[in-house]
């Protein structure tokens, strides 16, 4: 009888001590996080003090906190993880992920077409200002916001079907724009006042929105 409680007393014991690390255990699900590679990438992921290097599509499991750095492996190149313009990132895999890592070129083509006569102001996100009257192609960062504008005394459609002032793009890979100058409508010298303090309104605005996306991604 006695060896029964000791053996009863024994395993609660060893039980008691036990319980925490089965409860950890059972609380760190893994699960399986997929890698899609496009480009010259390379992608180190650090988790549990280890470090996994990955240059294809590949399927981890992983749970918890990860951390991803990433590399161009050719010159020329820029990383988007997830569509961000970072190169490493931490993420807590709390269930099935997909993650994109792709390389694109630093630096691409714009080229401007201009369709009538007028003056199309192109702002480039350095901050660099081109007055144009004629076609021409710019090298500017890729993945990065583009702002275009003519003064709002001209009527103007933008790629064929945007009747509009201002025109704000992100640029992602070598691609063109049409501006198109139509003939001009009869507007007052108070309503073009108006109209060209929209549209140094809306360009801040523009600028605004460009800052706060390239702080957030310098900030990840």
């Amino acid at each position: 009888m006695k060896i029964l409680s000791f053996i009863t007393l024994f395993s609660l014991i060893i039980i008691s001590a036990l319980y925490p690390y089965v409860l950890t255990a059972l609380s760190e699900t893994s699960y399986p996080v997929e890698f899609l590679l496009e480009g010259p990438v390379i992608v180190n992921v650090i988790y549990n003090n280890s470090d996994i290097l990955i240059d294809r599509n590949t399927t981890l499991t992983l749970s918890g906190e990860v951390t991803l750095k990433a590399l161009p492996i050719s010159l020329g190149y820029v990383v988007l993880i997830d569509g961000r313009k970072v190169s490493n990132t931490s993420l807590n895999i709390n269930g099935p992920t997909t993650i994109n890592v792709t390389a694109i070129t630093s630096y691409v083509n714009l080229s401007i077409h201009i369709f009538g006569k007028g003056i199309v102001t192109v702002q480039l996100s350095n901050g660099s200002s081109y007055y144009i009257s004629e076609n021409k192609t710019f090298t500017v960062e890729n993945y990065s916001f583009i702002y275009i504008n003519v003064p709002f005394d001209q009527n103007v459609v933008f790629n064929h079907d945007i009747k509009s002032n201002f025109y704000v793009m992100l640029v992602n890979g070598s691609t063109s724009v049409n501006v198109t100058f139509l003939p001009n409508k009869n507007i007052s010298s108070h309503a073009k006042m108006s109209l060209n303090m929209t549209g140094i309104a809306l360009g801040i605005i523009a600028l605004a929105f460009y800052l706060f996306f390239r702080r957030k991604s310098s900030s990840n």
